[in-house]
């Protein structure tokens, strides 16, 4: 999925390195409960920029959750009232998936502000850019 700039498309996390990335993950790849409570202590809550990151995070960490995979999540793919949301995973498999109480929580203060911002986009997540 794609998201319209203008006269151009641009994939949001498309400069995210995951070599990079991968180097400050521990030996054994699995965070534990303090370094997973440092990453949530990061984003500023105060902002709009920061209420998309911690949503990220959620959806990241708590609902597992890949990069591509929140790059082409929709809002359209959301079924808050049940709480879970259709994932277009590898090779175009669709699953369900169950958002948490947690990961709620972030999600909907990102919903909450989200209609502020393009709604011509249909991707949950819109760029830093274009946040205030």
């Amino acid at each position: 999925m794609t998201l319209v700039t203008g006269s151009s498309f641009r994939i949001p996390f498309s400069d995210v390195k995951l070599k990079e990335v991968a180097k400050l993950l521990p030996a054994n790849n699995v965070l534990v409960v303090d370094q997973v409570q440092h990453l949530f202590s990061v984003p500023d809550s105060n902002t709009s920029e920061g209420l998309r990151d911690l949503a990220i995070l959620a959806l990241t960490i708590i609902c597992g959750l890949n990069v591509d995979e929140i790059n082409q999540l929709e809002i359209s793919d959301l079924d808050l009232q049940n709480r879970t949301m259709i994932i277009n995973g590898n090779r175009g498999e669709y699953r369900r998936v169950s958002i948490p109480d947690e990961a709620y929580v972030h999600l909907n203060k990102w919903l909450s502000i989200r209609a502020q911002f393009n709604t011509r986009i249909p991707t949950l997540f819109v760029p830093s850019d274009q946040i205030e």
